[in-house]
């Protein structure tokens, strides 16, 4: 859920529209799901809530028929659930603030890139990575 302004995109997360870095497209294995009101098509790996209050997300891959998801509209069973294949995906970076938003109105966790000083690579490399990350 996108909207666009004179600041440029923003995206629809728990606390509001939020603005975000970029967009990373990959290919991943991919599976489908839907809930009576939301359907989905995303990365096996992709988190998607199960539990808001307690902020558990779960890989889509260890979800199943019966499980619930957290939506825009509160918890919904998934009603739907099947293997596409590999797949081009797309993933919001760096969402102001905040680590999940809605992705057709399912509650996912979105990519960050972290510098918190333990990574293998070198400084100066990481600096010009995130200058480059779109």
């Amino acid at each position: 859920m996108l909207k666009f302004n004179e600041r440029g995109y923003k995206v629809l997360t728990p606390e509001g529209y939020k603005s975000f870095i970029g967009i990373q497209k990959l290919s991943k294995e991919c599976v489908s799901l839907a809930t009576l009101k939301h359907s989905l098509s995303c990365a096996e790996g992709h988190p998607l809530c199960t539990d808001y209050e307690k902020k558990i997300f779960v890989k889509a891959e260890n979800l199943k028929l019966g499980d619930v998801v957290y939506t825009i509209d509160g918890y919904e069973k998934i009603v739907s659930y099947q293997s596409l294949g590999e797949s081009d995906v797309y993933d919001l970076l760096g969402v102001e603030n905040t680590s999940s938003y809605y992705t057709n109105g399912i509650l996912s966790h979105n990519c960050i890139f972290l510098d918190d000083g333990t990574t293998a690579i070198d400084a100066e490399l990481f600096d010009e990575l995130k200058k480059n990350c779109r």
